[in-house]
């Protein structure tokens, strides 16, 4: 009886899993298997950007037209445009499908050449000014400040090529074995999902610069003041902002104060890479040291602080 009962129970957890099985490959696309992007492609399927044709196909290979390509980005970096601001409303029929594509598209000033025909191929260069300025909404983001060269870079329409560059030093696209970006060509439909996915993973885990000052305080939160005794009589005092991507990033103290008994204010001011200048694509701990009496109570403000030093980051021992 009891041999009975786990025969049962292993029957009916191969028939679940069974039918588990069947629905996920149901679910799946299935003409991708071995194509280069399969995972990515089923990511986003997964999460409702990609719907495929045809029911269960994708078709990988097949190119995608001016509007597929915006509507493809809008929606895989979620550009929607207020409510009441579109003037594609009919109902009727009497607009096409990429009415509101179009529109939400001049709405954030994607760029889209008015004298291409919407079902017109896109070319990779096309879809990469496509993804990099709706990347750039989605910021905009810091960028290290080099040209990466490659074989086929004269190709590149000059309107493309910071566009083609951003992409590249972001690692959303990538050059082939022949290092070539290949501008001409038609972008796939399985490229394109590969780029999006690359980008959508990009705009989750990078955070955007902003000249908000409630930005700039969140920076300065992030200066820790270190104090160590060195001798007897002196401490050596560190502003440590942390590792940056390059060596536009610094700290520099403008001033050391004493306004009150025992206490000591350092002054501050923190540097960030300058547009026009290319810089090393290096590692560098932005810190920077100067020196108090033995005993003070340190605390670091911007330079431009009141002189009274508050609200400032107070020292700890190190």
């Amino acid at each position: 009886m009891v041999r009975t009962t786990i025969v049962r129970r292993l029957a009916l957890v191969a028939a679940t899993a069974g039918l588990l099985s069947a629905a996920a490959t149901a679910s799946a696309f299935t003409d991708i298997s071995g194509v280069a992007g399969e995972k990515e492609i089923l990511a986003l399927k997964n999460e409702g950007v990609l719907s495929g044709v045809g029911g269960d196909r994708f078709d990988p290979n097949a190119p995608l037209t001016v509007a597929q390509s915006i509507a493809l980005v809008l929606k895989g970096l979620d550009l929607r445009q207020p409510a009441g601001t579109t003037d594609s409303d009919a109902t009727d029929g009497s607009k096409p499908w990429y009415a509101d594509v179009l529109n939400t598209a001049a709405h954030f000033g994607l760029p889209v050449d008015p004298g291409l025909a919407v079902d017109a191929p896109t070319t990779r260069e096309q879809f990469a000014r496509l993804l990099a300025a709706a990347v750039d909404k989605k910021g905009p983001f810091a960028r290290i400040m080099i040209y990466l060269s490659f074989a086929d870079e004269n190709m590149v329409d000059p309107e493309a090529v910071d566009a083609v560059q951003a992409l590249l030093v972001w690692k959303i696209a990538e050059l082939d074995a022949q290092n070539r970006f290949r501008p001409k060509e038609t972008v796939t439909r399985a490229e394109a999902a590969v780029w999006l996915y690359r980008a959508r993973e990009f705009v989750r885990t990078n955070r955007p610069v902003s000249d908000d000052p409630a930005a700039d305080d969140a920076d300065r939160r992030d200066v820790r003041v270190v104090v160590e005794n060195i001798y007897p009589e002196v401490d050596r005092v560190t502003l440590d902002w942390g590792l940056k991507p390059n060596p536009g990033y610094a700290v520099f103290i403008t001033a050391v104060e004493f306004p009150q008994e025992r206490k000591a204010v350092v002054r501050y001011r923190l540097a960030t890479p300058d547009p026009g200048r290319f810089y090393a694509q290096v590692v560098v701990h932005a810190k920077a040291t100067t020196y108090v009496p033995h005993g003070y109570e340190v605390v670091a403000v911007p330079e431009n602080a009141p002189s009274s030093g508050s609200g400032g980051s107070k020292g700890s021992d190190g």
